[in-house]
């Protein structure tokens, strides 16, 4: 499976309210330790769902994208 595909069916889960709260709980605004991380609000069951239908199936490349993403 391709990071595209991937990231769009996190996408599909993303909840922008949980999102917001996250930012606040790891301190993303301005001079803050987590400044500039994003988070598109996916929870890590949602996560492991998504990993665990398509792991066998996407290449090296693709993981080491996501991995280095900084959308958390």
């Amino acid at each position: 499976m391709s990071y595209t595909k991937i990231t769009q069916e996190l996408k599909k889960t993303a909840n922008k309210q949980k999102a917001k709260i996250l930012m606040g709980f790891f301190k993303t605004g301005k001079g803050q330790y987590g400044e500039g991380d994003t988070f598109i609000g996916v929870t890590v069951p949602n996560i492991r769902k998504v990993v665990n239908t398509h792991y066998k199936n996407t290449s090296l490349t693709s993981i080491q994208k996501l991995l280095e993403s900084g959308i958390h």
